[in-house]
């Protein structure tokens, strides 16, 4: 097996953080257009900005990814045509998407682009992985509740490039399957407007903790080689939130732990200083709810440096420094102020400009105080900004030179990168003259090798030189430059590409009334239940299609714990199954049902699961508005909305209490049930339940052909009385995102 170089994918919120990235050594940087991607609230950049930064970054020998990493509306998909367009001929080197709309809408559009999965498409397994593969995609940002094992598992069994999160904050649930923001909040973390309400404090029996706050990750020295072993092809680093000095300090830790030139504790050290909520290893070892979660604290703490005893002596475990940024902690490690330090005393009273490792007095410690951790670092923070200031990253090039009588005077300057080959080649004026003493090759280098401005270096040379003709350093100088221009030409130019696509091409008004379904069909009322006494009842109470609840998530190594004989969907005639995923669209042949979960948000995703060939019924995002979907162009399946049902806004890998079923409640007296199913997930689900009943006329006037109530906690008289409320469209109207849609 051929060992390929492993990529460092570095965030880029801003164009501080994306020259920060590169400095620091990134083989590739990811960035949003203002408007568009997983996180909208970053700075950002405009188009003419990105395709600067695309001949910037090329120069350095860096790629561009774009993020379009959310869910979109058809007026958006086509919107973005033209900014793509200009990206795609400036030389972008991939697009991350989320939304197989918008994979298609490219797709057909730039046949030569490079499609890469987010990790929120969700790819928990071998199955999706090669799905993605067959469908088009160059690669898959694998989901960050994986192991190891699983990583490696999918890697020996599937042809797509694997992408692996390594470092940056975790989101609790899924990426891709959270809708906790979007139902409470209307922000939708598919569509980059998460409000991080995972981040806030919850109320379990009493309690109160940040039971839904997990740890950042940060994978070390083993785990990279670990990774390296397998021959993965990408590791990316979360934080375009995060500023430009902590994108150096990231980045420059993976550089060397990728090119072995540092163990992690080093750079381990460095990043607790620069920002700290807790760091774990993640899910690579295996679930591990305690390793994972850190119930006490969800913001940047900073790291413990002093423990405060009587007299107001404190110990100093570390470094301290005037200008260092601390917090006094009480015993309970919650913090009681913060501060700058501006004075530093040593036990004799003398007053010092730093410590390290003894013992110190503080001015006006607060009273309860026991620890005091450092949140800013004022002695690292200085070395990086020198480092940002003065650091040129450059490309190694090779250069060949011929000075031979009779001859013209040729330099070649040749870049090499990851299999591609880049040259630009001058001609002086022939050589006529003889050297009245014979010039050191060492100097003829040397002079050939003063690069200046430009980002290129002279690592290997060839100096073809007979040893008596002349040439002046003058004429070498001109030569160098204008080499050096034209290699920098070749190299823009060599990723840009020609405008040979014709107009935009998108779902037109008459294709989709041709396409639209036959809606003089009778609208089908349907249901999911939890168990077997929920569904006798609805059969007794006259509804005929149920499914059953099914697993939104299948990770790796629970593709031996399933059946997937086993019929998804109940004693049903048409024998039509609910896909929640991926994993159940590549395993069912026959017929299926798409369900909500797979983030159907436009008419494009539409007509990617009708060319699949056996979808039947597609039921629409829950984060669509009531506008949106008469709006949609309906095409050829039948399409399905849920219409009642406790909105499940979360599914976390670990089981987050003991209990089979739990309750949470959140500032806002918002109520939550959080279940564990039989893969050992917690399921979170809004204990206030949407209710469109009301609306089921209006929305078989908008091409609705199938409503369905999701049952889960209920029993006997609460699903009696929803039916009665069917039969009659009464009930009470509880519309979350129907009514105004998500932002």
């Amino acid at each position: 097996m051929d060992v390929k170089l492993m990529e460092i994918v570095a965030p880029a919120g801003s164009p501080s953080s994306l020259k920060a990235a590169i400095k620091a050594g990134a083989d590739a940087v990811y960035l949003g257009i203002k408007g568009f991607g997983a996180r909208r609230n970053a700075v950002n950049f405009g188009v003419d900005e990105i395709v600067e930064y695309i001949d910037y970054a090329h120069l350095r020998g860096v790629k561009i990814y774009l993020t379009l990493n959310s869910i979109m509306s058809d007026n958006e998909i086509e919107s973005i045509y033209r900014n793509v367009k200009k990206l795609y001929l400036a030389g972008i080197d991939a697009i991350i998407v989320q939304d197989f709309g918008v994979f298609k809408f490219l797709k057909e559009n730039f046949k030569n682009l490079n499609l890469h999965a987010s990790t929120q498409m969700t790819i928990t397994n071998n199955l999706e992985a090669k799905f993605l593969k067959e469908n088009g995609f160059d690669r898959a940002v694998l989901a960050r509740e994986l192991s190891f094992e699983e990583i490696k598992k999918i890697q020996n069994s599937s042809k797509i490039d694997l992408e692996i999160f390594v470092s940056g904050a975790l989101c609790i649930s899924y990426s891709g399957k959270c809708y906790m923001s979007s139902f409470i909040g209307g922000r939708s973390g598919n569509r980059g407007m998460c409000a991080q309400p995972c981040r806030k404090l919850y109320n379990k029996d009493g309690e109160e903790k940040y039971f839904l706050s997990p740890k950042d990750q940060l994978l070390g020295k083993e785990e990279i080689n670990l990774l390296k072993s397998i021959n993965i092809s990408s590791i990316k680093i979360e934080g375009r939130m995060k500023n430009e000095k902590y994108v150096y300090e990231i980045v420059k830790y993976y550089r060397k732990l990728v090119d072995e030139s540092y163990s992690d504790d080093i750079g381990n050290k460095n990043i607790l200083k620069i920002f700290n909520r807790g760091y774990s290893k993640g899910y690579f070892y295996g679930v591990d709810k305690e390793n994972i979660l850190n119930r006490e604290n969800s913001a940047d703490f900073g790291y413990e440096i002093g423990k405060i005893f009587e007299n107001n002596r404190i110990e100093i475990k570390d470094k301290i420094k005037l200008g260092d940024g601390i917090t006094f902690v009480d015993k309970d490690n919650k913090v009681i102020e913060g501060r700058y330090v501006n004075k530093i005393f040593l036990e004799n009273n003398r007053e010092v400009k730093e410590a390290e490792k003894t013992i110190i007095k503080l001015n006006k410690i607060p009273e309860g105080s026991k620890y005091i951790f450092k949140t800013y670092d004022k002695e690292l923070d200085d070395n990086i900004e020198k480092d940002l200031k003065n650091i040129t990253k450059r490309i190694n090039i090779y250069a060949e030179i011929i000075i031979e009588k009779g001859k013209k005077l040729s330099l070649k300057f040749i870049y090499k990168n990851r299999g591609k080959e880049i040259k630009s080649e001058v001609l002086g004026e022939v050589i006529t003259e003889k050297a009245k003493k014979s010039i050191d090759k060492k100097i003829i280098l040397e002079k050939i090798s003063e690069l200046g401005e430009t980002t290129f270096k002279i690592n290997n040379s060839r100096i073809k030189y007979d040893g008596e003709s002349f040439v002046s350093f003058k004429e070498l100088k001109n030569l160098k430059r204008e080499c050096a221009e034209k290699l920098e030409k070749n190299i823009i130019d060599f990723y840009k590409r020609k405008d040979d696509y014709e107009d935009i091409k998108k779902i037109s008004e008459e294709d989709n009334l041709k396409n639209k379904s036959d809606k003089s069909e009778e609208l089908v009322i349907s249901a999911t239940v939890f168990n077997e006494n929920q569904e006798n009842f609805l059969r007794k109470l006259g509804i005929e299609k149920i499914y059953k609840k099914g697993y939104s998530i299948i990770n790796e190594d629970e593709l031996t714990k399933i059946n997937f004989e086993e019929k998804n969907k109940i004693e049903d005639e048409d024998d039509i199954k609910l896909s929640k995923n991926i994993t159940q669209l590549v395993i069912n042949k026959d017929k299926l049902t798409v369900d909500y979960s797979m983030n159907i948000f436009n008419s494009y995703a539409l007509r990617f699961y009708e060319n699949l060939g056996n979808i039947d019924t597609i039921f629409l995002s829950q984060e669509m508005s009531e506008k949106q979907i008469m709006n949609l162009k309906k095409g050829k399946n039948r399409l399905g909305i849920v219409v009642y049902g406790c909105p499940k806004v979360m599914e976390v890998r670990v089981p987050l209490f003991e209990e089979k079923v739990s309750e949470l409640t959140n500032e806002f007296k918002d109520k939550y049930f959080v279940k564990i199913n039989d893969l050992g997930h917690s399921e979170l689900y809004l204990k206030k339940p949407l209710n469109l009943i009301r609306q089921i006329d209006d929305l078989e006037s908008y091409g609705i052909n199938e409503v369905r109530l999701d049952f889960t906690f209920e029993d006997e008289f609460e699903i009696s009385r929803i039916i009665k409320n069917l039969k009659d469209r009464t009930g009470e109207y509880i519309p979350y995102n129907y009514e105004k849609g998500v932002f």
